[in-house]
Formats: structure tokens, sequence, C-alpha cells
């Protein structure tokens, strides 16, 4: 797993309202790290996903400047979905700590926790948004694919290609028709209806 994240305790506690800013450091970049490894890294596959960890890295420590299209693929797209995919992990994270005697709940003196169907409930409100900007990812990828050619670079069979579907509904419909979708085929990706981008 890469040690180099996207953003930062200073960007969640920004953005992120419904996370307490005084949550150990240590939970928030654990879950920025999982929120990366996890999900980011497969809307993006492992070649543009590369790319973006080196850009922001050197950007940061060298003070290279970010191309303007993998900036804006940055600043406009990844940073949002690390944000709510970190909150939905790093949620988890906070309630549940695993100690030699078994998996415990956290208590406060000073709150009261929430019930587990609501907690499912708030998690899963989050992960919907996750999932959202998630889709809202991979729609500017399809559609501005020429601007990053490390996403049709992919091409070894153990190197995680980009995901095209962000949604987990939990319900099996069967397979269906898929004849007016857009989807990730190896190298390119397949507009079967032709649907203007």
């Amino acid at each position: 797993m890469d040690t180099f994240t996207l953003i930062d305790e200073t960007y969640i506690a920004t953005y992120a309202a419904n996370l307490n800013i005084n949550i150990e450091a240590r939970i928030i970049r654990n879950s920025i790290l999982e929120a990366q490894e996890f999900y980011l890294k497969r809307l993006l596959g492992k070649k543009l996903y590369d790319k973006i960890i080196t850009l922001a890295s050197d950007w940061i420590i060298n003070g290279v400047v970010i191309p303007t299209d993998y900036k804006d693929l940055l600043d406009d797209y990844i940073t949002k979905v690390v944000l709510y995919w970190t909150i939905y992990e790093a949620m988890f994270n906070i309630r549940y700590k695993t100690h030699n005697k078994g998996t415990m709940a956290q208590t406060s003196t000073n709150s009261t926790p929430i019930e587990s169907d609501e907690f499912k409930e708030s998690r899963m409100e989050i992960k919907n948004k996750a999932e959202t900007l998630s889709q809202d990812l991979s729609n500017h990828l399809i559609k501005n694919n020429a601007l990053y050619p490390e996403l049709f670079s992919n091409n070894q069979i153990d190197e995680i290609q980009p995901q095209d579907g962000n949604y987990n509904c939990g319900i099996y419909l069967g397979r269906g028709s898929y004849s007016n979708d857009i989807r990730y085929h190896g190298h390119e990706w397949e507009n079967r209806n032709n649907i203007d981008l």
C-alpha cells in the first residue's frame, strides 16, 4: 500500500462536516490510505493511479507543477472521491476497535453512541455520496479519455483495470440487457449505443 496521501487531516477537517476534528490522526491517515487503495485505484486503474500519486508527491515535495489536465482531475474529482471514501472507512475505524479480547464498540463518557441500525444508515448515506462522486469521476474519464493516456496502458494481466460501474445496490436482478451502457473492455471504452458524451 502506498504511503503518500492525496488529502490530509486539514483537508478533512475543512470539508468533512460530520467528522470531529479531534479524531486520532493515525485513524484518519489509515482511512485515507484505505480509500486510495481500495476505491480510487480501482476507479483509475494502476497506471493512472500511479501517475497521479507521482505528480502529487512531486508537487508537494519538490514544487513541480502538475499539468493542467491532471490538476483539474485531481482538484475537481479525485480529492472529493477520496474524501467521501475516507469518511466511509473512518466511520467504521472510529466506532470499532479490535483488541485481544475481540472487536469492541467504542463508547464515551460525554456522548451516547448511536444504535447499530442508525450507524449503518448513516454510513450508507456517506457511501451513496462516495459512489455518486466515483461515477462522476468515471464519466469524466470516459468523456476525456484522450487526456489521460495511462488509462489505457494497463496491459498486464495482473494490473488493475479502471472500473466503470460504481454503484452497488445489494440486490441481484439478473444479467439483464446491457445494450445502452458504456463499458471498459481491456484497452478501450466501448460505447455500444453511441451515447452522446
